[in-house]
C-alpha cells in the first residue's frame, strides 16, 4: 500500500467523520488566532495613534497659548513676517481651537486641517526668509498631523 486506505488508491481516500470534525476545529482555532492577532494589531495602532494625538494636541495647545498670551518669543518670531500683536493672538486662538477640535471624532479632521494649515503657513513664511532650519523644525509637525489624519480618530467605530 503506497497511500490511502487499504484497497483504495491514495487520491480516493475518504475522510472519516472524525477527520472532518478535527479539520473544522482546526479551522475555527486558526480563525480565532487570526482574529486575536488582528484585534491586537488594531489595539496597538489605536494606542499609538492616541499617543500621537495627545502629543500633537499638547504641542498645539502650548504654542497656541503662547501666541494667545503674546509671549515675547512668539511676537519676535512672527514679527519677522510683520504680524501685529493682534494677528499673533488670533493665530493663537485658531491654534487652540484646532487643538480642541482634534479631540472629538466629528471635528477630528477639521482640527487637524486647521493645525496643518497653521504649520504650513509657518513653513511658507520660513521659506520666504530662506530659513531652512526653521522649515526643517516644522516639517515633522506637519507630517504628524497628516499621519494622524491617515490613522483616523481612535474612538471612531470603523477604524481600518
Amino acid at each position: 500500500m503506497v497511500g490511502g486506505l487499504q484497497g483504495k488508491p491514495f487520491l480516493q481516500t475518504e475522510a472519516t467523520q472524525q477527520d472532518k470534525i478535527n479539520f473544522t476545529i482546526f479551522k475555527k482555532a486558526n480563525d480565532l488566532v487570526f482574529c486575536l492577532f488582528l484585534n491586537l494589531k488594531i489595539m496597538i495602532l489605536k494606542i499609538l495613534n492616541s499617543a500621537l494625538i495627545l502629543f500633537a494636541v499638547f504641542m498645539g495647545a502650548k504654542h497656541g497659548w503662547n501666541m494667545l498670551t503674546a509671549k515675547p518669543e512668539m511676537l519676535e518670531m512672527f514679527g519677522k513676517w510683520n504680524f501685529s500683536k493682534n494677528a499673533v493672538m488670533i493665530n493663537g486662538a485658531v491654534t487652540l481651537l484646532a487643538s480642541i477640535l482634534i479631540f472629538f471624532p466629528k471635528t477630528f479632521v477639521w482640527g487637524n486641517f486647521l493645525m496643518a494649515a497653521g504649520i504650513l503657513m509657518i513653513i511658507c513664511l520660513q521659506l520666504l526668509n530662506k530659513d531652512l532650519k526653521g522649515v526643517a523644525i516644522e516639517i515633522p509637525f506637519l507630517l504628524l498631523n497628516l499621519i494622524i489624519i491617515y490613522l483616523q480618530h481612535p474612538l471612531k467605530s470603523n477604524v481600518l
